[in-house]
């Protein structure tokens, strides 16, 4: 991402139900579900293959995916006032001040409006009244990440930008019609939305004389609706990967997941969101004692998954362990190269995670390599 597309998605929130905020909102056309990729320095989305699409991946040149994907029904969300570091509790209230400036307005539909500060600055994101979220359902995140890993290789092979950009899959996807970014550093430079909206008369929604246009003039980024887009991204959720130098031994840049959005909660829909007010007890995402790797908001089905997918790796990492102690102990020289070579390119990042965690493995290793070299 750049730097203004992190310090966006810093200031609203990474810990919210929401994922991560885009700063330069991408056309859902292009921002998909199923979408391997990464965001450029000029914050657009760039797509390296998608594993939603049956027979994609191999047409890009990767291992197949073999996972089932299926789509869970589209959900309509309003922006839910959250607390937390990052938070002022402004939300809400321009929100209601948004509303009161339009009020004498002759404004057909409705708007939302999320604003954030933060000690680095404050951002704002107005738009539609719908916000659409599209997401996978059930069985779907162990399935993906599973995929990266085994085409680690190749996908840094392809895009030499992953390097420094990182590598996201996208499971998770918030769309409105229309949408208004706008961001300021430094600690006091707050921004002012229901001046914005409310300086001028305000024509109708969606008109060239609208909301947009009147933001836009007040310097907003705007982003007026097009049907071929099909609405734009303004916020996603899903797996980031990040790319780690390893060990000369196997001459890779494997990658390890990074952050995982996908396990934060998802926003309800707006009726059950008003019970929830009522009650006066939301959820909330930045409560103490939080795993960020659990799979919060979740059905039970989707947990149990997550925890079978830590499962198969400690599994995974077992069996790695027990195939060195096998091979250091009387292991011959062919078995040796077969078993190594069979291990660094099938779980490259399982022994990665070992070697993190017991360093002397890198010792064993290199002895197994040199008996391996010295028969050879």
């Amino acid at each position: 991402m750049s730097k203004q597309s992190e310090q966006y998605a810093e200031i609203m929130g990474r810990e919210s139900s929401f994922g991560t905020y885009v700063f330069k909102p991408q056309p859902f056309t292009r921002l998909r579900l199923g979408s391997v990729g990464y965001f450029d320095r000029t914050a657009d989305w760039e797509e390296i293959t998608n594993i939603f699409e049956p027979g994609q991946a191999e047409k890009d040149g990767f291992k197949p995916f073999t996972g089932n994907l299926t789509l869970r029904d589209v959900t309509e969300s309003k922006w839910e006032a959250t607390s937390g570091e990052t938070e002022t509790g402004r939300s809400s209230r321009i929100s209601t001040e948004a509303s009161g400036a339009m009020a004498a307005a002759p404004v057909e539909g409705s708007l939302q409006v999320k604003a954030k500060k933060s000690k680095t600055g404050s951002a704002s994101l107005v738009t539609s009244s719908t916000v659409r979220n599209h997401r996978f359902d059930r069985n779907f995140k162990g399935p993906m990440m599973d995929w990266v890993e085994n085409n680690a290789q190749e996908l840094l092979a392809s895009r030499r930008d992953i390097k420094s950009q990182g590598l996201w899959i996208v499971m998770s996807a918030f769309v409105t019609d229309e949408a208004a970014v706008k961001m300021n550093s430094g600690e006091n430079r707050d921004i002012d939305v229901s001046m914005d909206l409310g300086a001028t008369g305000i024509g109708k929604l969606g008109t060239s004389v609208g909301v947009f246009d009147k933001l836009q003039r007040e310097g907003w980024w705007t982003y007026e609706k097009d049907e071929k887009n099909k609405g734009y991204v303004v916020s996603f959720a899903g797996v980031e990967f990040s790319a780690r130098r390893f060990s000369k031994f196997f001459r890779s840049v494997p990658l390890e997941v990074a952050n995982e959005t996908i396990s934060l909660p998802v926003p309800r829909p707006p009726t059950e969101q008003a019970e929830s007010n009522e009650q006066n007890k939301p959820d909330s995402p930045g409560e103490d004692n939080e795993d960020e790797h659990n799979a919060f908001g979740l059905s039970d089905d989707e947990n149990d998954a997550g925890v079978n997918f830590k499962k198969d790796k400690s599994e995974r990492q077992n069996e790695i362990l027990s195939k060195l102690e096998q091979l250091e102990a009387n292991g011959t020289a062919e078995q040796i190269q077969v078993e190594l070579v069979a291990i660094m390119r099938g779980s490259p990042n399982d022994l990665k995670a070992l070697i993190d965690e017991r360093p002397e493995l890198m010792d064993v290793l290199q002895d197994l390599r040199n008996r391996w070299k010295q028969s050879a």
